[in-house]
C-alpha cells in the first residue's frame, strides 16, 4: 500500500469481479488490480493490470500521478509465478472518481 498525494493505493491479486462469486477468494491466484481509498476505508478499483494467474506484488509511488508495479505472473489457469512483471500505471483523474 502506497500514498501518493493523499490518496491511498493497493495493489491485490484475487480482486472481485463479476466472474467470481463476490469475494476476492473466489478467484484463485488471478487477475492483479490496483485500488484506491480516498477515506482510508472504503477500496474502488482504479485499473485492471492482469488478467492471468498472479501472485505477490510491491506498488510503489513515482510521483506525477504514476504508480510502479513489481509482480510475479503467469497465464490465466497456469502458475503465477512464471514471470516477474514491471509495469507502471496512470492515476491520473482517478482520485476524482466518484466511489
Amino acid at each position: 500500500m502506497v500514498n501518493q498525494a493523499g490518496v491511498l493505493y493497493q495493489s491485490n491479486a484475487n480482486t472481485s469481479r463479476p466472474s467470481c462469486k463476490g469475494k476476492d477468494r473466489d478467484c484463485g491466484r488471478n487477475r492483479m488490480a490496483i485500488k484506491q481509498s480516498t477515506d482510508g476505508g472504503s477500496w474502488q478499483p482504479v485499473a485492471d493490470v492482469w488478467d492471468g494467474a498472479a501472485a505477490y506484488s510491491q506498488l510503489v509511488a513515482l510521483g506525477n500521478h504514476q504508480l510502479g508495479l513489481l509482480f510475479e505472473a503467469g497465464a490465466l489457469g497456469g502458475s503465477p509465478y512464471d514471470s516477474i512483471v514491471w509495469t507502471t500505471i496512470s492515476t491520473a483523474g482517478a482520485a476524482a472518481q466518484d466511489p
